[in-house]
Protein backbone atom coordinates (compact mmCIF):
# COMPACT_ATOMS: atom_id res chain seq x y z
CA UNK A 1 0.00 0.00 0.00
CA UNK A 2 1.48 3.30 -1.51
CA UNK A 3 2.41 6.21 1.81
CA UNK A 4 0.76 9.15 1.53
CA UNK A 5 2.93 12.22 1.92
CA UNK A 6 1.44 14.83 4.27
CA UNK A 7 0.01 17.86 3.17
CA UNK A 8 -0.30 21.64 4.17
CA UNK A 9 -3.29 23.46 3.97
CA UNK A 10 -3.34 27.09 4.35
CA UNK A 11 -6.51 29.31 3.87
CA UNK A 12 -4.74 32.29 2.20
CA UNK A 13 -0.71 33.20 2.12
CA UNK A 14 1.78 30.65 3.72
CA UNK A 15 2.39 32.94 6.45
CA UNK A 16 1.12 33.58 9.91
CA UNK A 17 -1.59 36.45 10.78
CA UNK A 18 1.28 38.97 12.48
CA UNK A 19 3.17 38.90 9.17
CA UNK A 20 -0.08 39.00 6.48
CA UNK A 21 1.13 42.67 5.90
CA UNK A 22 3.91 42.05 3.94
CA UNK A 23 4.10 43.11 0.47
CA UNK A 24 5.66 40.03 -1.52
CA UNK A 25 6.57 41.95 -4.17
CA UNK A 26 9.18 45.19 -2.78
CA UNK A 27 9.56 42.89 0.57
CA UNK A 28 13.86 43.85 1.06
CA UNK A 29 14.80 41.64 3.59
CA UNK A 30 18.76 41.34 4.70
CA UNK A 31 20.61 38.27 5.43
CA UNK A 32 24.00 38.27 6.48
CA UNK A 33 26.04 41.15 6.91
CA UNK A 34 25.80 44.04 4.96
CA UNK A 35 27.13 47.30 5.17
CA UNK A 36 23.89 49.22 5.64
CA UNK A 37 23.19 47.71 9.19
CA UNK A 38 26.46 50.55 10.82
CA UNK A 39 23.89 52.81 10.09
CA UNK A 40 20.42 51.75 10.43
CA UNK A 41 20.49 54.19 13.88
CA UNK A 42 22.09 57.47 12.36
CA UNK A 43 20.02 60.40 12.04
CA UNK A 44 19.00 61.16 8.43
CA UNK A 45 20.95 64.24 7.03
CA UNK A 46 18.93 67.28 7.51
CA UNK A 47 21.90 69.75 6.26
CA UNK A 48 20.86 71.44 2.70
CA UNK A 49 23.07 69.88 -0.50
CA UNK A 50 23.07 73.58 -2.25
CA UNK A 51 23.24 76.84 -0.40
CA UNK A 52 23.29 80.84 -1.59
CA UNK A 53 26.03 82.68 -0.09
CA UNK A 54 25.57 86.44 -0.96
CA UNK A 55 28.99 88.32 -0.35
CA UNK A 56 30.35 91.81 -1.13
CA UNK A 57 33.04 91.65 -3.77
CA UNK A 58 35.70 94.30 -1.95
CA UNK A 59 38.52 95.46 -4.08
CA UNK A 60 41.98 96.64 -2.99
CA UNK A 61 44.25 98.43 -5.05
CA UNK A 62 47.75 98.53 -3.68
CA UNK A 63 50.90 98.94 -6.21
CA UNK A 64 54.11 99.76 -5.62
CA UNK A 65 56.64 102.27 -7.01
CA UNK A 66 57.93 100.07 -9.78
CA UNK A 67 60.22 100.91 -13.11
CA UNK A 68 60.12 98.18 -15.95
CA UNK A 69 62.75 98.54 -19.13
CA UNK A 70 64.31 97.11 -21.90
CA UNK A 71 66.96 97.68 -23.93
CA UNK A 72 66.59 98.13 -27.60
CA UNK A 73 68.17 99.13 -31.25
CA UNK A 74 66.08 100.54 -33.93
CA UNK A 75 68.53 99.41 -37.26
CA UNK A 76 69.16 96.23 -37.91
CA UNK A 77 73.06 97.54 -38.36
CA UNK A 78 75.23 95.73 -35.75
CA UNK A 79 76.80 98.63 -34.84
CA UNK A 80 73.56 100.66 -34.32
CA UNK A 81 73.42 102.74 -30.39
CA UNK A 82 70.99 100.71 -28.23
CA UNK A 83 68.59 102.98 -26.66
CA UNK A 84 66.48 101.82 -23.21
CA UNK A 85 62.75 102.43 -22.95
CA UNK A 86 61.72 102.53 -19.11
CA UNK A 87 58.25 103.62 -17.56
CA UNK A 88 56.74 103.44 -14.34
CA UNK A 89 54.00 100.76 -15.14
CA UNK A 90 51.74 101.67 -12.32
CA UNK A 91 52.32 105.49 -11.94
CA UNK A 92 48.81 106.06 -13.88
CA UNK A 93 51.25 108.24 -16.74
CA UNK A 94 51.90 105.02 -19.04
CA UNK A 95 48.95 103.04 -18.45
CA UNK A 96 45.48 104.66 -17.29
CA UNK A 97 44.65 102.52 -13.35
CA UNK A 98 41.20 102.90 -13.45
CA UNK A 99 39.73 99.60 -13.22
CA UNK A 100 43.30 97.54 -12.32
CA UNK A 101 43.02 95.91 -8.66
CA UNK A 102 45.53 94.00 -7.23
CA UNK A 103 42.52 91.58 -5.24
CA UNK A 104 39.59 91.01 -4.52
CA UNK A 105 38.02 90.04 -0.91
CA UNK A 106 34.64 88.27 -0.58
CA UNK A 107 33.05 89.30 2.73
CA UNK A 108 29.93 87.44 3.86
CA UNK A 109 26.60 89.47 3.27
CA UNK A 110 24.02 86.12 3.91
CA UNK A 111 23.28 82.94 3.48
CA UNK A 112 20.12 81.10 1.93
CA UNK A 113 19.02 77.22 1.45
CA UNK A 114 18.67 76.35 -1.77
CA UNK A 115 16.07 73.91 -0.81
CA UNK A 116 13.61 73.22 2.21
CA UNK A 117 15.90 72.63 4.72
CA UNK A 118 16.91 75.24 7.38
CA UNK A 119 20.52 77.01 7.99
CA UNK A 120 21.61 76.20 11.35
CA UNK A 121 21.95 79.83 13.11
CA UNK A 122 25.46 78.51 14.56
CA UNK A 123 26.21 78.55 10.90
CA UNK A 124 24.79 82.08 10.88
CA UNK A 125 26.44 83.28 13.82
CA UNK A 126 29.88 81.64 12.22
CA UNK A 127 29.64 83.53 9.18
CA UNK A 128 29.24 86.91 11.59
CA UNK A 129 32.46 85.50 12.95
CA UNK A 130 34.29 84.89 10.16
CA UNK A 131 32.83 86.97 7.20
CA UNK A 132 35.94 86.60 5.00
CA UNK A 133 35.50 83.38 2.67
CA UNK A 134 37.51 84.09 -0.32
CA UNK A 135 40.15 86.50 -1.46
CA UNK A 136 41.49 86.76 -5.56
CA UNK A 137 44.98 87.80 -5.33
CA UNK A 138 46.26 88.95 -8.79
CA UNK A 139 49.85 88.86 -10.27
CA UNK A 140 51.59 91.89 -10.27
CA UNK A 141 55.27 93.30 -10.45
CA UNK A 142 56.88 93.78 -7.27
CA UNK A 143 60.23 95.03 -7.86
CA UNK A 144 62.16 96.70 -11.11
CA UNK A 145 62.68 94.71 -13.57
CA UNK A 146 64.93 94.92 -17.14
CA UNK A 147 63.38 92.80 -19.70
CA UNK A 148 64.29 91.05 -22.78
CA UNK A 149 62.66 91.56 -26.20
CA UNK A 150 62.91 89.93 -29.98
CA UNK A 151 62.05 90.90 -33.39
CA UNK A 152 58.48 91.74 -33.82
CA UNK A 153 57.48 89.66 -36.69
CA UNK A 154 54.83 91.35 -37.14
CA UNK A 155 55.73 94.14 -39.17
CA UNK A 156 57.45 93.59 -42.68
CA UNK A 157 61.28 93.71 -43.31
CA UNK A 158 62.79 97.33 -43.49
CA UNK A 159 65.74 99.23 -42.22
CA UNK A 160 63.50 99.54 -39.03
CA UNK A 161 64.14 97.61 -36.30
CA UNK A 162 60.83 96.31 -35.03
CA UNK A 163 61.03 94.31 -30.93
CA UNK A 164 58.37 93.40 -28.76
CA UNK A 165 59.12 91.28 -25.27
CA UNK A 166 56.49 89.11 -24.00
CA UNK A 167 53.86 89.94 -21.72
CA UNK A 168 54.53 89.93 -18.36
CA UNK A 169 52.48 90.50 -15.22
CA UNK A 170 50.51 93.61 -14.44
CA UNK A 171 47.00 93.42 -12.23
CA UNK A 172 43.83 91.90 -12.05
CA UNK A 173 40.45 93.98 -13.63
CA UNK A 174 37.62 94.97 -11.82
CA UNK A 175 35.29 97.95 -11.57
CA UNK A 176 31.04 98.28 -10.48
CA UNK A 177 29.20 96.76 -13.49
CA UNK A 178 31.91 94.72 -14.64
CA UNK A 179 30.86 91.01 -16.16
CA UNK A 180 32.04 87.88 -13.94
CA UNK A 181 34.08 86.81 -17.71
CA UNK A 182 35.95 89.79 -17.65
CA UNK A 183 37.14 89.59 -14.02
CA UNK A 184 40.73 88.83 -14.66
CA UNK A 185 44.61 88.59 -15.07
CA UNK A 186 46.21 91.59 -17.32
CA UNK A 187 49.96 91.29 -18.30
CA UNK A 188 52.22 94.70 -20.19
CA UNK A 189 53.92 94.55 -22.93
CA UNK A 190 56.56 97.17 -24.37
CA UNK A 191 58.04 97.55 -28.14
CA UNK A 192 58.70 99.82 -31.00
CA UNK A 193 55.99 100.41 -33.43
CA UNK A 194 56.63 101.60 -37.30
CA UNK A 195 58.25 104.59 -36.55
CA UNK A 196 60.59 102.71 -33.92
CA UNK A 197 58.73 104.56 -31.65
CA UNK A 198 58.73 102.98 -28.41
CA UNK A 199 55.40 101.86 -26.67
CA UNK A 200 53.74 100.04 -23.57
CA UNK A 201 50.32 98.23 -23.60
CA UNK A 202 48.43 95.78 -21.81
CA UNK A 203 46.92 92.34 -22.65
CA UNK A 204 43.76 90.41 -20.91
CA UNK A 205 44.78 86.63 -19.79
CA UNK A 206 42.09 85.45 -22.57
CA UNK A 207 43.71 87.50 -25.33
CA UNK A 208 47.34 86.09 -24.66
CA UNK A 209 45.52 82.72 -24.87
CA UNK A 210 43.38 83.09 -27.93
CA UNK A 211 45.88 85.23 -29.42
CA UNK A 212 49.43 84.73 -30.62
CA UNK A 213 50.01 88.77 -30.76
CA UNK A 214 52.24 88.82 -27.77
CA UNK A 215 53.83 85.51 -26.26
CA UNK A 216 53.30 84.99 -22.45
CA UNK A 217 56.65 85.23 -20.09
CA UNK A 218 58.18 82.39 -18.52
CA UNK A 219 56.79 82.20 -15.04
CA UNK A 220 53.15 82.81 -17.19
CA UNK A 221 51.43 79.04 -15.99
CA UNK A 222 47.94 78.11 -17.17
CA UNK A 223 47.18 78.03 -13.46
CA UNK A 224 48.41 81.95 -12.98
CA UNK A 225 45.72 82.66 -16.10
CA UNK A 226 42.34 81.60 -14.17
CA UNK A 227 39.56 84.24 -13.64
CA UNK A 228 37.48 84.30 -10.82
CA UNK A 229 35.14 82.21 -12.64
CA UNK A 230 37.82 79.56 -12.93
CA UNK A 231 38.40 79.80 -9.25
CA UNK A 232 34.59 79.45 -8.23
CA UNK A 233 34.01 76.60 -10.39
CA UNK A 234 37.04 74.98 -9.29
CA UNK A 235 36.09 74.89 -5.77
CA UNK A 236 38.58 76.70 -4.43
CA UNK A 237 36.21 78.62 -1.53
CA UNK A 238 35.59 76.36 0.67
CA UNK A 239 33.82 76.72 3.85
CA UNK A 240 33.71 74.39 7.46
CA UNK A 241 30.69 75.17 9.04
CA UNK A 242 30.79 73.67 12.86
CA UNK A 243 28.86 70.89 13.23
CA UNK A 244 28.55 69.75 17.22
CA UNK A 245 31.59 67.24 17.96
CA UNK A 246 31.62 66.17 14.74
CA UNK A 247 34.65 68.06 12.22
CA UNK A 248 32.18 69.91 10.73
CA UNK A 249 30.58 70.47 7.01
CA UNK A 250 32.29 71.15 4.12
CA UNK A 251 30.76 73.88 2.08
CA UNK A 252 32.72 74.15 -1.63
CA UNK A 253 32.03 77.09 -4.48
CA UNK A 254 30.45 75.80 -8.02
CA UNK A 255 28.96 78.91 -9.44
CA UNK A 256 28.88 82.55 -8.67
CA UNK A 257 26.39 85.28 -10.24
CA UNK A 258 26.18 88.67 -10.42
CA UNK A 259 23.56 91.13 -12.44
CA UNK A 260 24.17 94.06 -10.54
CA UNK A 261 25.47 97.56 -11.99
CA UNK A 262 26.25 99.69 -9.36
CA UNK A 263 26.62 97.49 -5.71
CA UNK A 264 29.22 94.81 -5.69
CA UNK A 265 27.05 91.90 -4.10
CA UNK A 266 27.66 88.40 -5.64
CA UNK A 267 25.93 85.26 -5.50
CA UNK A 268 28.17 81.89 -5.13
CA UNK A 269 26.46 78.44 -4.97
CA UNK A 270 27.72 75.95 -2.81
CA UNK A 271 27.22 72.24 -2.19
CA UNK A 272 27.69 70.35 0.38
CA UNK A 273 30.96 67.76 -0.24
CA UNK A 274 30.19 64.15 0.15
CA UNK A 275 31.64 61.88 2.74
CA UNK A 276 31.70 58.41 1.46
CA UNK A 277 31.44 55.60 4.54
CA UNK A 278 34.22 53.06 3.94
Amino acid sequence: MKKQIPRSRFSNTPFIDGFTGIDNDNTEILIGNSEKQEYLLNEPDDNPKYMTLFCSIIPKSEFPKINVSTSYATSIDDDAAKSTMTYGIYSGQPIRMKGFVSELAFQSRGLLSSDTSSIKNEWIDFLKLNPNVYTKVFHTQTHDIQIENAVDNAFDDSDVLHVKTRGHFFAGSYYPGIKLSDIQQYFFYMGTGLQAENYINIISARDIISTNNVLPAQDVTLQTLSTLEDDVCDGKIRITFPDGAQDGVTYTSISITKTTIVSDIAQIILKKEDISHE
